[in-house]
């Protein structure tokens, strides 16, 4: 049997992260720099694509709907100004924020692909501090005197993204 591109490219990936490439493959939840992912892949429908799926975690308590309106103006400024096809979602399974991407498999090394792992466990990092809110946003303020915009702005679109 043919090794495809993607099966390729997750094993490579294993041996660079020292992750376990089975995991990998059979789109398991797996550590990273310690944020949660999980690969996909859809040989028949879009054999030219990787599905990366990374755990953001839970929405704050007492701002979620802040939060969220972070999330929808983090995808229109994804939409927009990184030409990619990433998005943030809510899983319906347990509720948790996740940032799902397709990225295309002829342009990606395993190096590269890390690297990008890498940069999206920072921004899940910084998520679960803030939730895209801005260091300013704090709970003491009343819904009407809280800094508008929600603060993800260009800093979020300065991380390097993987060509599409």
């Amino acid at each position: 049997m043919n090794e495809t591109p993607y099966v390729r490219l997750l094993t490579q990936l294993a041996r660079h992260c020292n992750c376990d490439a089975d995991r990998l493959l059979a789109g398991e939840r797996t550590l990273i720099n310690g944020t949660a992912f999980r690969f996909d892949h859809d040989e028949a429908e879009s054999p030219d694509t990787l599905l990366v799926c990374c755990e953001y975690g839970d929405l704050p308590e007492r701002q979620r709907t802040d939060a969220i309106a972070a999330l929808l103006e983090a995808n229109m400024l994804l939409f927009f100004n990184r030409g990619s096809e990433s998005l943030f979602s809510l899983s319906p399974e347990d509720g948790k924020v996740w940032l799902l991407a397709r990225l295309r498999l002829d342009r990606l090394t395993p190096q590269e692909l890390s690297r990008y792992l890498a940069q999206t466990a920072e921004q899940a990092r910084l998520w679960r501090r803030d939730h895209f809110l801005g260091p300013d946003r704090t709970d003491a303020l009343p819904v009407a005197e809280r800094p508008q915009p929600l603060g993800l702005g260009a800093s979020f679109l300065q991380s390097r993204a993987i060509p599409s």
